[in-house]
């Protein structure tokens, strides 16, 4: 028995798991899908013995260590503020390094016995840093960014990403990219913006799939998203199935049911009026502008219907011209960025879900959340839907784009409110079948346990 092995031993009896989760962005700078999964995810690893250390950049200042949650917070500190786009921040070379030195330091100062990257610009410098300390490092999956910095192609439904692409190919992904959300300018002004980003991106892009490369053990949120990832190249045996975690909504009480009829004249909504719920990015591969066409056709079969949209993107002047152009300018709702605590209301207000993405989702915490909040989901038969969405039993699943049968699917649940409710509570059910927070954690810790036995 080598002598490294005993002090494995030796030191695992000494205490307990120390795991890092390295990620991007979190609480106070962002909280997005992903971050409330990483903030889930630190808490349950702490509830079943993990000593967790979440490490990220501050974006105002050293923080420090934070206890937050039955687990400990450390954001280091970073010379710029989250005021500027997200990719300026932490899709580049000084990040990584920058990210590298942080974490670096961090595990040999605590004696961390395991490193995971919680999101593709943590994966470089998490990499880096366990390999100098040779202790095993995971990094999760949540898109397909490194295998794509643009990914286009999934809106045509390809699915080998970022292979074979050559310099035309890129041009042309490029062109067909900044058309999609580039919506000012002249095709000159554009080619100037986007040229050099084309190429940056390719590079950057490249320099995070070496990186993923590189890691002892890739999780994926979904089967779908693990299945891209191998049509891309990478091992399947080196992927791992771990999905999000959902927090189950508790019983709402006398103050909750309040804040909710509060909430419903905010909004100006009728005691007889119908809701149908958009929650996530205004951007074309969500097809929203699908699910707002949809409306202009849902509104001449039901009467007293609203549809409320959450979110902010490049999208939204789009959406309010179709709206205005079919007539359905008052019955859509556009609240942009709201905080968690509100959507979570919206979910309770909501008489279904609509998910209607065109390009393959990872694994939408959308769909949890609704699942959990009891509501019926109309969504994309697409991606990581097919593991949330079971067609007829948990919602309604319709093929991407299809505008007329996303329509109708949103008719019927809102004209049969007893066969909706009994989708919504299947889906609750199957939100703690399979996404509860013990068993989640369970998986990965099994996952931790078996390269930290193999080191």
């Amino acid at each position: 028995m080598s002598s490294r092995y005993l002090a494995s031993i030796l030191n695992k009896m000494v205490h307990a798991m120390r795991v890092g989760l390295v990620s991007d962005f979190f609480p106070p700078a962002v909280m997005g899908g992903a971050e409330i999964s990483i903030r889930l995810l630190a808490e349950a690893l702490s509830g079943e013995g993990v000593e967790v250390h979440l490490l990220t950049p501050s974006f105002s200042g050293s923080r420090g260590p934070e206890k937050m949650g039955g687990f400990t917070a450390y954001y280091y500190l970073f010379p710029f503020r989250s005021a500027i786009r997200r990719h300026a921040i932490v899709g580049n070379p000084f990040f990584y390094l920058w990210s590298y030195r942080a974490v670096s330091r961090y595990v040999e100062r605590v004696g961390l016995d395991l490193v995971h990257a919680q999101n593709k610009y943590s994966t470089p410098g998490s990499v880096l840093a366990a390999r100098r300390s040779h202790i095993p490092v995971f990094a999760t999956i949540r898109d397909t960014l490194p295998l794509c910095e643009f990914a286009v192609c999934t809106l045509r439904g390809e699915t080998r990403i970022g292979v074979d692409c050559g310099f035309l190919k890129l041009l042309k992904c490029t062109r067909e990219f900044q058309e999609l959300y580039d919506l000012e300018g002249s095709r000159l002004s554009k080619a100037l913006r986007w040229l050099p980003l084309a190429f940056y991106a390719r590079i950057n892009s490249r320099s995070l799939r070496y990186s993923l490369g590189k890691v002892d053990q890739i999780v994926a949120v979904s089967n779908g998203l693990k299945e891209l990832y191998v049509e891309s190249g990478f091992e399947a045996a080196k992927i791992a199935v771990v999905p999000n975690i959902i927090a189950p909504l508790d019983q709402p009480k006398a103050e909750d049911l309040a804040e909710l009829e509060a909430l419903r004249r905010r909004l100006n909504l009728r005691s007889g009026d119908k809701v149908v719920l958009y929650v996530g990015r205004l951007s074309w591969g969500k097809g929203v502008h699908l699910l707002v066409e949809a409306m202009g056709r849902v509104l001449a079969k039901v009467r007293g219907v609203k549809l409320i949209v959450v979110g902010g993107g490049i999208l939204e002047p789009v959406l309010k011209e179709t709206a205005i152009s079919q007539g359905s300018e008052d019955s859509i709702l556009f609240l942009g960025h709201v905080g968690h605590e509100v959507v979570l209301r919206l979910y309770r207000l909501a008489d279904l879900v609509a998910s209607p993405s065109i390009w393959p989702e990872p694994l939408s915490r959308v769909h949890l959340e609704a699942m959990a909040a009891g509501k019926p989901i109309v969504a994309s038969k697409i991606g990581g839907n097919l593991e949330t969405v079971i067609d007829g039993k948990t919602g309604l699943l319709v093929a991407p784009g299809d505008v007329d049968a996303l329509a109708e699917s949103i008719v019927y649940l809102l004209e049969n409110p007893e066969a909706a409710s009994e989708l919504g509570k299947r889906g609750m059910r199957e939100a703690r079948r399979h996404f509860s927070v013990s068993g989640t954690a369970r998986k990965m810790i099994a996952l931790y346990e078996k390269w930290l036995g193999e080191t």
